[in-house]
């Protein structure tokens, strides 16, 4: 990029506007004004505006992700303390469905006799299905996972595989409104313990950042 012409006393005004057009407080219009203003050409005004937001969407991430980590590093100090596993996992249901922002997290815990695989605590669930939810072993998402031993997810559960679909897993989804679900194996030395979950009523993609966020968390209580 050619930077305009500009004299020694210009150029920090130059320089010091460049710095304010990159705040995200000023809108997209704005600051190809302020570049064209300064005498950058049509293509040069496009291609820098288009560097700025992509700095901004960076910069963003990264300040997500810092929040993320500070509050999966106290999540993981408080959970250290809980000695009660009953209340370490209403805990870990209630950070994470405060961590990921969804409407819906859920725990099953793995049954090592039966291998189904049982909903043991809830936040944001409103349905008696979803919250006492049985699935029997090979049945839906949860034993997907548990049987891979790696994280999940889904967009719209309704375009789930077909061969893992169960009437009474359907029901509770149902019965719940759940669209998107991500899922993330709880072990312990390879042994599976559980699956963490967390949903949305509606449909939703989620990020790497997400699902390393949930397994973060879930390794931490596991």
């Amino acid at each position: 990029m050619t930077a305009p012409d500009s004299d020694s006393d210009s150029a920090p005004n130059v320089i010091a506007a460049l710095f304010d057009v990159t705040s995200d407080s000023v809108g997209d219009e704005h600051v190809e004004q302020v570049l064209a203003e300064f005498g950058f050409g049509a293509t040069e005004v496009a291609e820098t505006a288009a560097r700025i937001r992509a700095s901004r969407s960076e910069f963003r991430r990264l300040r997500r992700r810092e929040n993320e980590l500070a509050v999966l590093y106290s999540s993981a100090r408080e959970l250290a303390q809980v000695r009660d596993v009953d209340t370490l996992l209403q805990r870990l249901v209630n950070r994470a469905h405060d961590i990921m922002g969804t409407d819906v997290t859920y725990l099953s815990e793995f049954d090592v006799i039966t291998r189904d695989l049982n909903v043991r605590k809830t936040a944001g669930a409103v349905s008696p299905e979803l919250q006492h939810l049985q699935v029997p072993a090979g049945a839906g998402l949860v034993s997907a996972i548990a049987e891979s031993r790696a994280a999940q997810w889904v967009q719209n559960y309704s375009d789930y595989t077909q061969s893992r679909h169960d009437e009474v897993v359907d029901a509770a989804i149902v019965a719940e409104g759940l669209v998107a679900i991500l899922g993330v194996p709880m072990l312990s030395d390879g042994q599976i313990l559980g699956v963490l979950f967390a949903a949305d009523r509606r449909e939703r993609r989620f990020t790497a950042d997400q699902i390393a966020l949930l397994s973060a968390l879930a390794d931490h209580a596991s």
